[in-house]
């Protein structure tokens, strides 16, 4: 008798294999919903993954340029030093001075270029990416103390970072 009821359940399950009517609709319909929602989610998180990469270089364009222009102005002769603002720039500053080696160096914007140019001749690019920047003496009575702010923009003028303010001393008279 038992071996009777088990044998009857081995081909009873035999004779069910496969899938229901109703097993079949509601896996194509988890298919269609994951399948209309996918590639937002997809495509929202590959423009966050760009926007994040775009802020990283021009976060890493910031901090070279920062890095640049604070080399270029530790040099400077403080006696030297000249600061005016671009006529076609304006508020946008630019700074001449002489350097320790006897270079006449000059920094400025040109459009989105930061250039500095030694001795009348355009010497380096220092970024293609600036949106402005302003060199001032914070305080008059001390000429050695240069104080500079720039924002930089990406390439696409999307996002922009300002560096706020910068103080570098110059020791050389």
């Amino acid at each position: 008798m038992v071996r009777r009821n088990f044998l009857r359940r081995i081909k009873s399950q035999k004779d069910n294999v496969g899938f229901t009517f109703v097993e079949m609709i509601m896996t194509v319909a988890m298919i269609s919903i994951l399948a209309l929602f996918l590639p937002r989610f997809f495509q929202q998180a590959n423009q966050a993954a760009m926007s994040a990469t775009d802020e990283s270089i021009m976060l890493q364009n910031a901090m070279v340029t920062q890095y640049n222009l604070t080399r270029f102005l530790r040099t400077a002769k403080a006696s030297t030093v000249q600061i005016s603002q671009l006529p076609t720039n304006a508020p946008f500053s630019q700074i001449q001075f002489t350097s320790i080696s006897g270079d006449q160096i000059q920094i400025a914007q040109s459009g989105t270029d930061l250039l500095v140019t030694k001795n009348g001749v355009q010497s380096k690019l220092v970024t293609s990416a600036i949106k402005g920047v302003s060199f001032i003496y914070p305080n008059p009575s001390d000429l050695q103390l240069i104080q500079y702010a720039m924002t930089i923009r990406n390439k696409k003028g999307t996002l922009s970072y300002s560096f706020g303010t910068k103080y570098v001393r110059l020791d050389n008279l």
